[in-house]
């Protein structure tokens, strides 16, 4: 369990930095575009006032021309035309958000064959707490669902060889669990990124066939298993 509390720490910590990194970027490019925003109204002015004096010069000359080639009363005075309006100042693009992602992706490719909840596989009426994706293919890749910190990586029980890594979204902690593998590729303490390659699919532990059992917890992993949910709830297809 200090092992969970170390990567869950871990993962908070991590998760800290990058939404004060996303802030500051969100930040500067508010800046930025403030400062685009206020050059271009400036521009525009400068432009616009360019076209009035221009327009007011051009009124001038003709009234002047006018004036001297007009001799008789029945000649028609010509009003100036009125100066072009300034082209409307574009919106500044608006600042880019940042935004987390706050989704657990598919760990592995293959069909579902069991979700969470109640089921029988032989020996009786059980609890399956998980969400089961087969493939034919032994050492079919797994990869981490979110990313995170490996607590766990190592032989299990009734899991088999087993993968349990934190994590931290929004503030929530979490602990995904990648069971009965053929094969482990992380190591205890390692940071993982998300989609990142954890291990190959097998059928170690109790299982009755190659697939890989999938558990999401919200909050850290414990042997009870209390704090399971259904992960078809939190997965992006």
């Amino acid at each position: 369990m200090g092992q969970q509390a170390r990567m869950a720490k871990l993962a908070q910590q991590e998760e800290a930095e990058r939404t004060r990194i996303a802030e500051a970027e969100r930040k500067a490019a508010a800046e930025k575009a403030a400062a685009e925003k206020a050059a271009a109204e400036r521009a525009a002015a400068e432009k616009a006032a360019a076209e009035r004096a221009a327009a007011e010069k051009a009124a001038a000359e003709k009234a002047a021309a006018e004036k001297a080639a007009t001799k008789s009363s029945s000649a028609s005075a010509s009003t100036a035309s009125p100066a072009p309006a300034p082209a409307p100042t574009p919106a500044p693009a608006p600042a880019p958000v940042v935004k987390p992602s706050a989704n657990f992706v598919m760990p592995a490719s293959g069909r579902h064959t069991s979700g969470f909840g109640g089921r029988d596989i032989g020996d009786g009426a059980e609890t399956h707490l998980g969400y089961d994706i087969a493939n034919s293919i032994t050492g079919t890749p797994i990869v981490a669902s979110a990313a995170g910190y490996v607590s766990y990586a190592g032989s299990m029980g009734g899991y088999g060889n087993v993968i349990i890594i934190n994590h931290s979204i929004n503030g929530q902690p979490y602990a995904t669990v990648y069971a009965h593998l053929s094969s482990i590729g992380v190591s205890v303490g390692q940071k993982v990124d998300q989609r990142q390659y954890i291990g190959g699919m097998g059928s170690t532990g109790r299982s009755t066939g190659t697939h890989l059992h999938f558990e999401i917890h919200v909050g850290s992993w414990n042997g009870a298993r209390s704090n399971a949910v259904n992960p078809a709830n939190y997965l992006s297809y």
